[in-house]
């Protein structure tokens, strides 16, 4: 059986998932419905730029992760602003997804708003109908809720760490286990 899972969620790898899509990921749950399944970003994937990206969009340099799996070219964009960027969804307080690209990029332009307060992502991972519940019974995932100081200001490089610190005393000893447990 998996927890209640809600839009704002965290899933997070259990130091025992090998998929090397998922290994030690952070994902923040965007939608999630049992009809139609889960949808959400990777938070601790940092990619490199490519360069049709760096040339057409500069800032976003030092601040693109691999979002999931599937659709690698389609970019999401996780940010703290709000109705300021229309057709903005909300995923929790403080954290929207979207919107209009072009509201965003002037407001990058003219200072209004920080590239490095976002999440920029290419791909997504998804889930379909089920899938996650049968991943939650092989122990595949935690489940916690997230925090705007996690997605915006944790380095990709702590944010599973202190994602399975959400978790609570019962899964905290996971942030200690080693990449590949069997090599040790």
């Amino acid at each position: 059986m998996h927890p209640d899972i809600q839009r704002g969620d965290l899933l997070i790898a259990s130091a025992s998932l090998r998929d090397p899509n998922f290994e030690r990921s952070v994902v923040l749950v965007c939608d999630h419905s049992d009809a139609d399944g889960t949808y959400g970003l990777v938070l601790n994937r940092p990619l490199p730029v490519p360069k049709e990206l760096r040339e057409s969009l500069p800032f976003v340099v030092d601040c693109v992760f691999q979002g999931g799996p599937v659709r690698l070219q389609a970019m999401q964009v996780v940010h703290p602003y709000g109705e300021s960027v229309p057709q903005s969804l909300p995923v929790m307080a403080g954290v929207w997804l979207g919107g209009d690209f072009e509201v965003l990029c002037q407001g990058f332009a003219d200072g209004r708003f920080a590239p490095g307060r976002c999440r920029f992502c290419l791909g997504y991972a998804g889930w379909g109908s089920g899938q996650l519940a049968d991943e939650f019974a092989q122990d595949a995932w935690l489940h916690a809720s997230a925090s705007v100081a996690l997605i915006f200001d944790t380095p990709a490089d702590r944010v599973w760490a202190r994602a399975v610190r959400r978790c609570g005393e019962r899964n905290g000893l996971f942030r200690h286990f080693p990449d590949d447990p069997s090599r040790n």
